[in-house]
This record gives C-alpha cells, sequence and structure tokens, in this order.
C-alpha cells in the first residue's frame, strides 16, 4: 500500500512531515511517495497568493509560535527562518527529476533541516550542493541536471498534475484516492487502509 505525500519546502508544516513520514508509514506497512511542487503556484490557479499577503502578519506569526510547540512535540530542532518564504525552485527540481531514486528521502530531510534547524537559505546552491551530499550523490552532476530545461519542464508538469490531483495546501496526501490536507490529518491518513480494510470486513464492502 502507498502514501502520496505532496509538500513545498517553503511550507512550515511540511517540515515535521518530512521529518517522520517514512518511519511513521514504515509501522503501517506503508510505502511513500515523495511529491515536490510549487504552492506559490497553486494559489495563483486558485487567484490566491497568501504567502505574500502582508494582510496575513497575525497569521505567520501564529505560524511561528505554533511550529515551536509542533517541534518540540516532535523532538526537532527549530530556528524561526529569517527568510520566508524559501526560493526552493532548485531543491524541488531535483526532487521532480530524481523522484524515485533511494536517496530521495534523506535530500528532502536535510533540505528540510537546513531551513527550518539551521536557517540557511535554500536558495543557495550550496547549500543545496551540501543536502545532495548528505545523501550520498554527487552534487555537480545532480544540480547540473536540476538547471536542465528538460527538469524545468518536469516541475512544470509535476505542478500541473498536483492541481489535476486537487492539491491546494501543503502538507497533503493521498491513500487510495482519499485526500487528506495538513499536519494534523496524517495520522488519519496513515491509517485509512486498515480503516477501510475494517470496514470491508464488517459490512463486505469496500
Amino acid at each position: 500500500m502507498e502514501i502520496d505525500f505532496w509538500f513545498d519546502f517553503s511550507s512550515p508544516y511540511c517540515y515535521p512531515v518530512a521529518m517522520t513520514i517514512e518511519e511513521a508509514a514504515r509501522d503501517k506497512d506503508l510505502q511513500v511517495n515523495w511529491h515536490g511542487f510549487m504552492l506559490g503556484t497553486i494559489l495563483k490557479s486558485q487567484g490566491s497568493d497568501t504567502l505574500h499577503d502582508e494582510q496575513n502578519r497575525a497569521r505567520l506569526a501564529y505560524t511561528w509560535l505554533d511550529m515551536k510547540r509542533v517541534c518540540e512535540q516532535y523532538n526537532l530542532a527549530f530556528v524561526r527562518p529569517c527568510r520566508f518564504p524559501s526560493v526552493s525552485r532548485l531543491a524541488t527540481r531535483i526532487l521532480c527529476w530524481y523522484q524515485h531514486q533511494d536517496w530521495i528521502p534523506a535530500f528532502v530531510r536535510a533540505v528540510f533541516h537546513a531551513a527550518y534547524a539551521q536557517d540557511k537559505n535554500i536558495a543557495d546552491e550550496k547549500v543545496i550542493a551540501d543536502c545532495i551530499a548528505l545523501a550520498g550523490q554527487d552534487p555537480l552532476t545532480v544540480i547540473e541536471q536540476a538547471n536542465s530545461m528538460e527538469a524545468k519542464a518536469r516541475l512544470h508538469l509535476q505542478n500541473q498534475q498536483a492541481i489535476r490531483t486537487g492539491v491546494f495546501d501543503a502538507p497533503f496526501f493521498q491513500v487510495q484516492q482519499e485526500p487528506f490536507c495538513g499536519l494534523d490529518r496524517m495520522p488519519m491518513a496513515l491509517d485509512w487502509h486498515r480503516y477501510q480494510s475494517d470496514v470491508f470486513r464488517q459490512t463486505g464492502t469496500a
């Protein structure tokens, strides 16, 4: 069974999910499919761009307060980033191009750790190079491919797929085509296949 995890590196609540979902999914016999996308593209398709809305300062202040509490709960280091939202196109292009490689989860975690535990600028190619190296890959080769026109086109297609899938925020999960949105829905998403199995056994219907 699989769980699709849609996320944007610039979305703070994706950080605790990225750092914990693989182990949690393993305990549930689920395989995680990692889908990076640009949340700003989704918001613009909805006629909204709240990440850059200066009128939303109260919500942003709450987000940093809540992130501190959430990361304490998950036993994760957290430093409020001095740059927000982060520019994460390079990291996302790498994810999209190498999506099915077994080193991608380690790369994703390295990028989130750099952004939210170390307050590093993930728009900086050198920072991303370090994350690639931490995942056991050659930074020069990976970055060269990620900067190609083919990789840029792949990211565009990924954003369009997110829209077609119905992704409207991040983190976003899908299990057996059932959608779940938000960090607080991760436990429900992880248990969904078992819930469905219980329903089938009790009623004889899926």
